[in-house]
């Protein structure tokens, strides 16, 4: 049996026409379609598969990130495709088909280790990550996109609202045992993939298949500075600019931040309180 799950959220409400040309595509074999009503939520989806089942996942960064999370501790044995038709489809970028198989690229992902104040209670969390994680101008945005006044804002715009009230902050880092402090952060991302925010190639260099994070710092006392550093990570150039870009690679990391608690994973908006603990597994 052949499962079709789609994101009704996915592609700004498209991925249900997408769900249904997946549909037609095998309409000849036993297959279900079926609307992902809780997105964060995957339990009741996974348990129900068979080793003969496969699950095609409709939708973009978003979906596979909780369906990621779902998996990391369950021995499943069905297989997984993905039909893209998300916004940012950081996660797609590099394969050439739309519909292509991704039951190994989602297993033994790297981790992040965070404590979320909520209500007044420290919950500990642990969230895996199948792109990036960053903390600082690209949370901010990521919070500001999911506001609903935002809904049909272009990326653009909502970027350009979040630097207006944007704070830099300082960091102390940790990577591998070895220790760095920067001052004048506008963010700092820890990648798994090469992109992130919808097509900027923040990672370079950054491989799914080895086992080492790339990590990013864009620092500098005014925007000025940076300014031509953010329309060259679309092409991954940034590098060029080391006065303002700085880079590490490992597989343990822990970062320290100075009165700043936002941070995102796959896009998703998080607050945290303390460090943030990044491990590769």
């Amino acid at each position: 049996m052949k499962y079709i799950y789609y994101n009704p959220l996915s592609a700004k409400g498209k991925a249900k026409k997408s769900a249904y040309k997946v549909y037609k595509k095998f309409k000849k074999e036993e297959i279900k379609i079926i609307k992902i009503k809780t997105i964060n939520n995957f339990d009741d989806i996974i348990f129900k598969l068979r080793e003969d089942d496969s699950l095609i996942l409709v939708g973009g960064d978003g979906a596979i990130h909780y369906l990621a999370n779902a998996l990391q501790n369950v021995d499943f044995k069905f297989k997984i495709f993905l039909y893209k038709a998300g916004t940012g489809n950081d996660f797609a970028r590099g394969h050439k088909k739309r519909f292509f198989e991704i039951t190994d690229e989602i297993k033994n992902l790297p981790y992040v280790i965070y404590y979320n104040n909520l209500d007044s209670n420290i919950n500990y969390k642990k969230e895996y990550f199948i792109n990036g994680m960053g903390t600082g101008i690209d949370s901010l945005v990521c919070k500001t996109q999911n506001d609903e006044a935002m809904k049909n804002k272009s990326y653009f715009k909502i970027a350009k609202l979040a630097f207006k009230v944007f704070k830099k902050f300082s960091i102390d880092l940790e990577v591998d045992g070895n220790n760095y402090h920067y001052d004048d952060v506008w963010f700092c991302a820890v990648q798994n993939g090469k992109y992130f925010g919808g097509g900027m190639k923040i990672a370079p260099k950054a491989k799914r298949e080895d086992d080492i994070l790339d990590i990013y710092i864009i620092h500098a006392p005014k925007f000025k500075k940076i300014i031509l550093a953010f329309p060259l990570i679309f092409i991954g150039k940034h590098v060029w600019i080391k006065k303002n870009v700085s880079s590490h690679f490992g597989k343990n990391i822990i970062i320290k931040t100075n009165d700043y608690n936002l941070l995102q994973i796959d896009g998703e908006a998080r607050n945290f309180e303390g460090d943030i603990i990044i491990k590769r597994y």
